[in-house]
């Protein structure tokens, strides 16, 4: 579910624990700073809505968050969303290495793209292994971009950067975040599923070996929309795949589509 009906109260964990705890501490409230919302930072919470006459639960929500970020004189806001749907492109994977801030898009063995990224700070490190995408949200008035995919049962996610912020570094909360252009570009062949897997190494790939992916059309879905969504001509399509007439392209289960 979007942030809207999500909450933070005794046993959750993850980034935004990390960052409602480093807000707290800011405003002068004792608590741990580790990430896990424990009795101690259920008090600390507690104290500070009974300070800003909000209800007193102990538990944050979305709501309590932004405000949180204003008294600490931050920005924060998560908008509302909507689903996105998925990808026809079941072969796509992506591979992030922490030490080169940079996430590659895969299709099968081939590298498509990488892409420049920001990860986990020491303090607040980005896990590492292998996930699988969680969660495609399009996102409205949202802080942290027009995409949120999250890969942990814990929110860890890979959302755009603010707007005065570069990737290449390691500053995040344990999130992975992209250039707003980079991460419109990469959500479209992703889908609940897409297997990622985080890395400490430095990843030296070869040049790109391809530049097209594999696309499923859906029942119904014309050739014209396709074309429209991936930004290439009906020639260019025909070229990818072999083929010398349009309505060849309407009989394959199975496209192949050029990227730049």
């Amino acid at each position: 579910m979007w942030m809207k009906n999500w909450r933070l109260s005794p046993g959750s964990r993850g980034p935004l624990v990390f960052g409602a705890q480093e807000r707290l501490l800011e405003l002068g409230y004792r608590l741990p700073r580790d990430g896990e919302f424990s009795f101690q930072t259920q008090e600390a919470v507690g104290a500070w809505q009974e300070q800003m006459g909000l209800p007193v639960t102990g538990a944050l929500t979305p709501e309590n968050l932004e405000q949180l970020w204003q008294a600490a004189g931050k920005s924060l806001s998560f908008g509302w969303g909507e689903q996105l749907a998925e990808s026809g492109f079941p072969e796509a994977s992506l591979e992030v290495s922490l030490k080169s801030y940079r996430l590659f898009l895969y299709n099968q063995t081939r590298l498509v793209k990488a892409f420049p990224v920001s990860v986990g700070k020491t303090s607040t490190p980005t896990p590492v292994g292998r996930f699988r995408i969680l969660e495609l949200w399009e996102t409205r008035r949202c802080s942290l971009g027009s995409r949120w995919l999250s890969f942990t049962p814990y929110r860890h996610s890979i959302h755009g950067l603010l707007p005065d912020q570069k990737p290449g570094f390691a500053n995040t909360l344990g999130c992975i975040q992209l250039a707003l252009a980079d991460l419109e570009e990469l959500t479209p062949y992703l889908q609940v599923g897409t297997p990622l897997f985080i890395s400490q190494k430095e990843r030296l790939p070869q040049n790109v070996e391809s530049q097209w992916l594999f696309y499923y059309p859906k029942k119904g879905e014309s050739i014209e929309e396709i074309c429209l969504r991936y930004r290439v001509g009906i020639s260019q399509l025909l070229a990818a795949n072999n083929l010398c007439r349009r309505e060849e392209l309407a009989a394959c289960g199975k496209l192949r589509i050029p990227i730049r």
